[in-house]
């Protein structure tokens, strides 16, 4: 079964239109509500896809808290692999799913080398379920069974 991490602090409430399509096609969905749940979870389990929110929480131990996009640093950090403990993700298997629609981030996130990235109003219900089982080259069809 493939594992997703999707780090979004509205997850559980806001969008359960998008995480439904995942759950019923079989994937298995944590959900870190901040940076530091996300990195406790990361250095327990393995995953195949991760999903980022730009704007999150930066939890207990995820340094300062003032910062706009929390989010950003913490998919920086874990790309570049700079947090002990756990392993560098590749940035092919990162979908960022976000409010924000800024040009210029927009641009930071693309240089980090991940190319999947949606406008949460922008994007319809099965924009994050098509998204996941590209990045694991399953036809939609196909998973589930």
């Amino acid at each position: 079964m493939k594992r997703i991490l999707w780090i979004e602090d509205e997850a559980d409430t806001a969008l359960a239109s998008y995480k439904i399509p995942l759950v019923r096609a079989g994937y298995t969905v944590d959900i870190a509500g901040d940076a530091s749940e996300a990195i406790e979870l990361l250095r327990e389990k393995q995953y195949d896809v991760f999903v980022f929110d730009i704007i999150i929480p930066a939890g207990p131990r995820f340094g300062a808290s003032d910062k706009n996009f929390v989010g950003f640093d913490l998919l920086e950090a874990l790309v570049k692999g700079q947090i002990e403990g756990v392993r560098r993700i590749d940035p092919n298997t990162v979908i960022v799913f976000t409010v924000v629609n800024d040009p210029e981030l927009h641009s930071r996130i693309s240089e980090l080398g991940v190319n999947r990235l949606f406008v949460k109003s922008l994007s319809g219900s099965s924009v994050l379920k098509s998204a996941v089982d590209d990045i694991l080259g399953i036809a939609s069809e196909d998973v589930g069974e």
